[in-house]
């Protein structure tokens, strides 16, 4: 038994055109002859996957789009499931359970309506130059 082995490993290693490795050998499998039913789910698979990735890509250039074209004003608005009072340029003052947000956040918030606005006027500009 053992002799035999070693011989059926040996004609994997030797002839290289048919074999991969002694990998081939030692799990019996035969190449290039799939099951064609395993091949059609193969590809029904990858298809499925590539629109589902078209699709995500899609989704995210129109929330991109649509973030460009919100004015900085606007932009904490549309968050109103998170902050339920904003001053007069549109930056929230309070949370959704209306306590006062702190400085750090108010801070922060603020450059976010500064870089907002910085995206919404590149946009403008790039809109108006196609016009």
């Amino acid at each position: 038994f053992f002799f035999f082995f070693f011989f059926q490993a040996e004609d994997g290693i030797r002839d290289a055109q048919e074999s991969r490795g002694l990998g081939d050998v030692y799990k019996r499998q035969v190449h290039g002859k799939e099951d064609p039913e395993k091949l059609k789910m193969e590809i029904a698979g990858k298809e499925e996957e590539k629109k589902r990735k078209d699709e995500e890509k899609k989704r995210k250039a129109e929330e991109e789009l649509k973030k460009k074209m919100t004015p900085a004003n606007e932009y904490f608005k549309q968050m109103a499931d998170k902050y339920s009072k904003f001053d007069e340029q549109g930056i929230p003052t309070h949370n959704k359970e209306g306590k006062e947000l702190s400085k750090e956040l108010i801070n922060k918030l603020k450059k976010d309506h500064a870089k907002q606005d910085k995206i919404h006027k590149k946009w403008l500009e790039t809109e108006t130059k196609k016009q």
